[in-house]
């Protein structure tokens, strides 16, 4: 039956009954995991970040790009996400809204926001650096890192270290306590964890 003999019908609110039908099987906006932390967490809202999603075979599930970044032959910066924006490539649906947070807090909101900034500040200097230090020989030796280990805490180490609590990306013992699997010690010392609370209340991460 078509909708003209539909609409002669005339009683029983069918043309109602077959627009609501309609709606229902319209589709739902699929909203990626970026627009998702911006409704999760306002304070990504206005920041302008672009998203990418990408493919990789190295393990890796999140990339971010800072403004200007152009990447290298081996990691190109995704042709999605212009050079005069930021922005993310994602590679893994298993990444998380919080996941995107951290990667702009400890990248870019540490650098632009002056309560990030103090606040990141505090946990370097509260970080133990021997510690830093291991994990940088551990990715020489395994992980061919090239850069120096300033450059690299400054890209890696430190942000990592500090995602790690703030933005639950590692997992802490039946007891609560996120622990060093290679020593068994407590990754974070009190000042840390007073640090990264601090972070957490003001970025409304529960």
């Amino acid at each position: 039956m078509d909708i003209a003999t539909l609409m002669k019908k005339g009683s029983g609110g069918t043309v109602t009954d077959l627009a609501s039908s309609q709606a229902r099987e319209t589709p739902q906006k699929e909203f990626n995991v970026l627009e998702q932390a911006e409704q999760k967490y306002p304070y990504l809202k206005g920041k302008g970040l672009s998203f990418s999603k990408g493919k990789t075979s190295d393990g890796r599930k999140l990339e971010y790009w800072p403004i200007n970044e152009k990447g290298n032959s081996e990691f190109p910066r995704p042709k999605d996400i212009p050079l005069e924006k930021a922005g993310v490539e994602v590679f893994s649906d298993d990444v998380r809204p919080i996941d995107i947070l951290g990667d702009y807090v400890s990248h870019e909101g540490v650098n632009k926001d002056p309560v990030l900034k103090r606040l990141y500040g505090q946990f370097d200097q509260s970080t133990d650096q021997s510690r830093l230090e291991g994990k940088f020989k551990h990715e020489q030796q395994n992980f061919n890192e090239k850069r120096d280990f300033g450059k690299w805490k400054e890209r890696s180490g430190l942000p990592s270290e500090f995602r790690g609590y703030t933005f639950k990306q590692w997992k802490p013992d039946a007891d609560g306590v996120i622990r060093s699997k290679a020593t068994g010690k407590d990754v974070y010392n009190q000042n840390q964890l007073q640090i990264m609370n601090q972070v957490r209340e003001y970025l409304g991460v529960q």
